[in-house]
């Protein structure tokens, strides 16, 4: 599975556009089904259809409208969910967000999760007043688009109340023979490296994805943007592991260099130019 490092896209505007339409693609009733089926147990034994019938069922749209994303509630401690919605099932509303987390963090991500969950209890609370049992369940999904350790494959549930439940969804690593769900879906949206057209008939023959113009635009710009940030990625990796093989090894010629690291031709050229290389040369 192939990860975009970071620290080498972050700047990149191409990125912004990235998350954006991944989020557009997320809103989509006809993939949060697949991913609330996997993640509430009031779904586990609803079709896709009701599940979707489910999702803000008021709204007869084939995305969700969703709440405000942002929440300004407390002073100084702004914050933007990705994702807020309603879904009704089995007489229980609850309140459901969405978020995917692209890049690796440097904390407990447990902990980030508890306190967006912990905001949109006290959003609740802040609506409605002091009546306490009108607060409705929140469950917050964290979507994870990186490898996952070994010990983090799959789905996990990180249950603290009643009033609110955590969850992680990590990509699946072998789709081979995986029945159709909420991780081998996460991974051919946002980590294969397939082309749109192979996504797409997956999404229509295996998930049984109503393919509409709005949908299909948003899968061509979702495989565009991540084409280009990988490509941008794979790029300056390998311009960085060039300028470090002729830092360490003195003597060795940007020609040499460039042969021993497969370097492919349509980059040659660009990196003859680059100032870097010419000092070293």
């Amino acid at each position: 599975m192939r990860s975009i490092p970071r620290e080498m896209i972050q700047e990149d505007p191409k990125e912004n556009a990235y998350d954006a339409s991944c989020k557009r693609i997320l809103s989509y009733k006809s993939i949060l089904a697949w991913i609330l089926k996997d993640a509430l147990e009031e779904c586990k034994d609803l079709s896709i259809s009701e599940i979707m019938a489910g999702i803000e069922p008021d709204n007869s749209h084939d995305k969700i409208i969703g709440f405000n994303v942002e929440d300004e509630s407390i002073s100084g401690a702004r914050l933007y969910f990705d994702l807020v919605f309603v879904v009704r099932y089995q007489k229980q509303t609850i309140l459901v967000n969405v978020e995917a987390q692209s890049s690796p963090v440097h904390y407990h991500l447990k902990n980030r999760a508890l306190y967006y969950g912990c905001r949109l209890i006290d959003l609740q609370k802040n609506l409605q007043g002091s009546d306490y049992d009108s607060l409705l369940v929140v469950a917050t999904i964290w979507l994870r688009n990186e490898d996952p350790k070994d010990d983090q494959e799959g789905i996990i549930s990180v249950g603290i109340m009643d009033l609110l439940r955590i969850l992680f969804i990590h990509p699946s690593q072998d789709l081979q023979g995986q029945r159709a769900g909420a991780q081998e879906l996460l991974s051919l949206l946002f980590v294969s490296q397939e082309p749109y057209e192979t996504k797409r008939q997956v999404l229509k023959e295996r998930y049984d994805i109503l393919m509409t113009e709005g949908f299909e635009k948003e899968m061509r710009d979702m495989c565009t943007f991540s084409e280009g940030l990988w490509n941008r990625a794979l790029n300056t990796g390998m311009e960085q592991g060039l300028y470090n093989l002729m830092k360490n090894q003195k003597g060795l010629t940007l020609e040499q260099a460039m042969d021993l690291l497969e370097v492919p031709q349509d980059l040659r050229e660009s990196i003859r130019k680059d100032p870097r290389f010419l000092k070293m040369s």
